[in-house]
This record gives structure tokens, C-alpha cells and sequence, in this order.
């Protein structure tokens, strides 16, 4: 199973919970993209809209039969109903377009916040 994840800037930057908080999350995410079926993609920060700001979703594709897609707003969760799911597909093709490529996440996720991490 392959795990293409899609994480932005905005996020790795930021320290809830403290720097040493953030810097434990950062290792934890260096070691999982390391991972031979996992792939970080990193969005950069820009003031242009794009589909990550709608919230943080899950697409699920099979060797056979149609996507799924699971949403986690804040507060709750639940499926896409099947009509939803081709939007949702093209939005991590635009996602795909824009982010970093998986060594330049490495790089940005390994100097956030002034900080060096292993």
C-alpha cells in the first residue's frame, strides 16, 4: 500500500505545544517519509487558495472499483457521497501540481523554525 501524503507549510512551521514539541513531530515525519511506500509532499506557503484549505481528507484508491474519499473537519467525519469524489480526485491532482517535490519537503521539514533536525 502507497501513502502519499500532502502537508503544508503552514503546518510544519508552526509550534503548538512548544519547539520541542514541534521538533518531535518533525523527526517522527522525517522518519515516516522514509518509509519506501510513503511520499511527503510539502505545499508551500502562498496566499492563494488551494484544496488543502478546505480541510484535511483522505482519498482512497483500489486496484479495483471506485475511489472513496473520507473528510475530518473539525468536530466531525464522514464519507463523500460517490458525486463528490471526482472533485476530490482533481483536487489532489491541483494539490500534485503545487507541492514540493519529496526531497524539497525533506529539506523544508529539516530546517523549520531555525532548527536543525537530525
Amino acid at each position: 500500500m502507497q501513502l502519499d501524503v500532502f502537508l503544508g507549510m503552514r503546518a510544519i512551521e508552526r509550534t503548538l505545544g512548544g519547539l520541542e514539541v514541534a521538533i518531535e513531530q518533525l523527526r517522527y515525519t522525517q522518519k515516516m517519509a522514509a518509509l519506501d511506500n510513503v511520499t511527503l509532499r510539502a505545499i508551500p506557503k502562498t496566499d492563494d487558495f488551494n484544496p488543502a484549505d478546505m480541510g484535511p481528507f483522505v482519498l482512497y484508491e483500489f486496484p479495483v472499483g471506485q475511489p472513496i474519499v473520507y473528510f475530518e473537519p473539525y468536530g466531525s467525519s464522514n464519507f463523500a457521497r460517490p458525486q463528490a469524489v471526482p472533485a476530490q480526485v482533481r483536487a489532489v491532482e491541483v494539490l500534485e501540481e503545487m507541492a514540493m517535490s519529496p526531497d524539497e519537503a525533506h529539506r523544508g521539514c529539516h530546517h523549520t523554525n531555525g532548527e536543525t533536525t537530525p
